[in-house]
C-alpha cells in the first residue's frame, strides 16, 4: 500500500469501520475494559495499525490527514442530522459517538461513506 494521502485516508476510514464492528462501541472513553472503542478510538486504532504497515511521509501530513478525516465525518453526520450530533455537544464527533442512539453500525456506515467520498473527491 502506498502512503499517498488519498489511499492512506481511505485505508484508515475503512479499517476504522471494521474495528468498530469487530470490537463493539464504547461510551465515555476511547477504549473500555472490554476492548470496545468509540468512533475516535476506532480511528486511532486504525491509524496505528496502518502506520505499522506503511511509512508515513512525515508526521505532520499524517496528522493533517486525520484532521481531514475527522472534518469529513463531522460534515457527514451533520448532513444526516445524526442523533446526538446537535443534541449533546454540537459539532462534536464524541457526542455523536457517545449518544445511546448511535450504534456501532451507524459509526461504521459513516466511516465507509467517508472512505467512498475520499475516493471520489481526491
Amino acid at each position: 500500500m502506498s502512503a499517498s494521502g488519498r489511499d492512506y485516508k481511505v485505508a484508515i476510514a475503512r479499517r476504522a469501520a471494521e474495528i468498530i464492528q469487530e470490537r463493539g462501541k464504547a461510551t465515555g472513553e476511547m477504549r473500555d475494559h472490554l476492548g470496545r472503542v468509540c468512533a475516535l478510538g476506532a480511528l486511532r486504532a486504525a491509524k496505528d495499525e496502518i502506520d505499522r504497515t506503511v511509512q508515513p511521509l512525515r508526521r505532520s501530513p499524517a496528522d493533517w490527514r486525520m484532521c481531514s478525516i475527522r472534518a469529513q465525518i463531522r460534515e457527514l453526520i451533520h448532513e444526516q442530522n445524526a442523533p446526538g450530533y446537535h443534541d449533546i455537544t454540537g459539532q462534536d464527533i464524541t457526542g455523536w459517538s457517545d449518544d445511546p442512539r448511535t450504534t456501532e453500525q451507524d459509526i461504521a456506515k459513516v466511516f465507509l461513506q467517508v472512505a467512498d467520498r475520499i475516493e471520489v473527491s481526491e
